[in-house]
């Protein structure tokens, strides 16, 4: 059976001393502690986000504007392309959002609502110029007149099921199906 090994770190009492910034006298929670949890508290300049850290964090990043991770890496303005879906996102205010949407905000001079739906014309997710772009109120509305070939007359492979892939798509919609 073990012993009890000296004094338990939440059982230690630190003597006050002075905040090295404010130079109000605390009691630190740790031995090496050299500034009150207020001079502590860090916060993003760009996002307001509060990044409060290890002293190692507030060393690197000692002297410089702090910023959280989400905000150092690309700034306001930045682009960037999923690969997956080929839609654009752009920072916007700390905030990643879609270019399209973005963009449409700006053309009718408000923001965009939750329900709104931003059609591409060309159906070119990465062509985000303002002629391209279609609102809809709502994603029935957009189906209903957007899509609608698609929804009529859906593409339909040579052996009467539906195209698996877009190879396939494009193969029944020129209508030489493998």
């Amino acid at each position: 059976m073990r012993k009890p090994h000296g004094i338990k770190p939440q059982d230690r009492t630190y003597t006050a001393r002075p905040c090295a910034v404010c130079h109000t006298v605390f009691v630190p929670h740790h031995p090496r502690a050299r500034r009150c949890d207020e001079c502590r508290k860090v916060q993003c300049v760009a996002c307001g986000a509060d990044i409060s850290g290890s002293a190692k964090l507030n060393r690197i990043l000692g002297g410089q504007a702090k910023v959280c991770a989400s905000c150092r890496g690309c700034p306001d303005g930045s682009r960037r392309v999923e690969k997956a879906s080929g839609y654009v996102s752009i920072k916007v205010n700390g905030q990643w959002r879609y270019e399209h949407r973005v963009v449409m905000e700006r053309i009718i001079g408000r923001p965009l609502q939750s329900r709104e739906v931003v059609h591409h014309r060309d159906k070119n997710p990465s062509n985000n110029e303002p002629d391209n772009l279609q609102l809809f109120p709502n994603m029935r509305v957009h189906l209903e007149q957007a899509h609608a070939d698609d929804l009529k007359n859906p593409p339909v492979h040579h052996n009467g099921r539906k195209p698996k892939n877009n190879s396939e798509r494009q193969a029944a919609a020129e209508g030489n199906g493998d």
